[in-house]
């Protein structure tokens, strides 16, 4: 995962979410000053993440036997556990919510504020 896709995670778990879990009003979206954010409740639990898997690819990811292997953050398979409950955004963060919140809006392929305009490889 990208730098600035885990700084867009924490963003939205640390303003968005950590709600107590045992609030009566449970909501399924965060009001913004102008648009919604969506969010989901990650319950408590123990799951298994990662992969024994070792994926040797080139630098395009084309797959190759003598290239090293290039998931080196997902192995191996380890347990986690998520000792409280807490809200998360359900959608990637788009220009117009980020800018609401933060106050800026720091893209570099600005457009129109409610679509995520740069792509997937922005987020």
């Amino acid at each position: 995962m990208s730098p600035f896709r885990r700084i867009i995670l924490v963003l939205v778990v640390l303003v968005a979410l950590p709600m107590a879990c045992g609030c009566a009003n449970r909501s399924d979206y965060v009001e913004l000053a102008k648009s919604r954010l969506a969010i989901v409740r990650i319950p408590a639990g123990t799951f298994q993440m990662g992969t024994d898997l070792a994926i040797k690819a080139d630098d395009h990811w084309k797959t190759c036997s003598n290239c090293p292997p290039r998931n080196d953050v997902e192995r191996p398979v380890h347990p986690v556990t998520i000792s409280e409950a807490f809200w998360m955004g359900q959608f990637p963060v788009t220009q117009r919510q980020w800018q609401e919140v933060m106050g800026n809006n720091p893209s570099h392929f600005p457009g129109h504020r409610s679509r995520r305009t740069c792509g997937a490889g922005c987020l």
